[in-house]
């Protein structure tokens, strides 16, 4: 599974999520982990191996390491809203799958967090330092608001409106 741990860690360090300091003596540091999986091709085959790193956000303490969480959901209203103007419209239909990994490393982190180095990596001559966070990372609470607002921000520049569905 180590291919797939080598990947993960090349495009976090491609996206500059984290940077290796000293650790300190004043803040918690959270811990992480490898979530692992095996991806197989509709007709069951061996595709690839997965894995992703994982903070453990669980740790986190509101009003020092996070203050504000939120997941936003779209209403049935406005779906089906959509639905009835492409029917209505004849428009076309498409969606967009933005993959997971580039969901929340685009999304700059306002918080200061410190998280430990992955288990497998640990750079030789920094073993006791650790990696102050500079974007969002699965497993922190504050994840989902920056990816929202990071996509938020995107789509109105674009011209887009939100919904008062």
């Amino acid at each position: 599974m180590v291919g797939g741990n080598v990947e993960e860690i090349q495009q976090l360090h491609e996206k500059s999520v984290g940077e290796l300091v000293p650790r300190p003596t004043t803040t918690k540091v959270i811990g992480c982990k490898w979530v692992l999986r095996v991806k197989r091709r509709p007709d069951g085959s061996l595709d690839k191996f997965k894995a992703r790193l994982v903070a453990l956000g669980c740790s986190q303490q509101f009003g020092v390491n996070y203050t504000e969480t939120f997941s936003p959901v779209i209403s049935r209203e406005t779906i089906r809203m959509m639905f009835a103007l492409t029917c209505e419209m004849g428009w076309s239909m498409r969606h967009v799958g933005v993959t997971s990994a580039y969901r929340y490393l685009n999304s700059a982190l306002n918080d200061l967090i410190y998280m430990e180095q992955p288990e497998c990596f640990v750079e030789v001559g920094k073993q006791n330092w650790v990696c102050k966070l500079k974007r969002t990372l699965y497993g922190l609470k504050q994840s989902g608001k920056g990816w929202y607002d990071t996509i938020y921000r995107i789509l109105t520049s674009l011209g887009f409106v939100r919904s008062a569905i």
